[in-house]
């Protein structure tokens, strides 16, 4: 476990590259054969490594649980994965902090684009879904998540965007994606 804010200066990279480009960073860094992405603001729960080593199958090239989210206006909740991975061609279908990616599987698959500032998770994930990555899903709770990241703080100029873009890049009708994009707005500003 590495705290890549401190770690190797990863956390300047992060001001001048971005996210995914810290990210990147520290896949290639890591020495270890799984890879838990874990934000500033994000916590592992308590035996969440222990139950992970417990529970993967050698054939899993992601892992993925529950997440605690908290820090919002309402109570912390649990947060679980869609019922099918499919889902992630219209949205993220995983909490980034609750899955865990194989070295080996990153090798194979690629690492974050350089290109996506918000849905950098989403894209990785689903283009080593559509490759053929073997995921796992973990019913515990492997992560807490603070609610306002980046991803909400920028929403409607760059989140909805490239979710739009990506889900056009994995085949999905140009017309259904901008539709769906619209539809992701008129929700959050009826939540606001």
């Amino acid at each position: 476990i590495r705290d890549s804010s401190t770690s190797r200066g990863l956390g300047d990279v992060y001001k001048r590259q971005g996210i995914s480009d810290a990210f990147n960073k520290g896949i290639k860094i890591a020495s270890g054969e799984l890879i838990g992405i874990i934000n500033s603001d994000d916590m592992l729960t308590d035996n969440s490594l222990n139950i992970i080593a417990k529970n993967i199958k050698q054939e899993t090239d992601v892992i993925y649980g529950n997440a605690i989210m908290f820090g919002g206006r309402e109570a912390n909740y649990r947060c679980k994965p869609a019922d099918s991975l499919e889902v992630m061609r219209k949205r993220m279908a995983v909490v980034h902090p609750a899955t865990f990616v194989k070295k080996s599987a990153y090798d194979r698959y690629g690492t974050f684009d350089l290109k996506y500032k918000c849905q950098m998770d989403r894209d990785l994930l689903l283009r080593m879904y559509v490759e053929g990555a073997k995921f796992q899903y973990l019913n515990e709770d492997l992560a807490m998540m603070r609610l306002g990241g980046v991803n909400q703080r920028t929403y409607v100029k760059q989140t909805v965007p490239e979710g739009i873009e990506i889900s056009i890049k994995n085949g999905m009708n140009p017309v259904q994606a901008y539709m769906l994009g619209m539809n992701c707005l008129l929700y959050t500003s009826d939540a606001a």
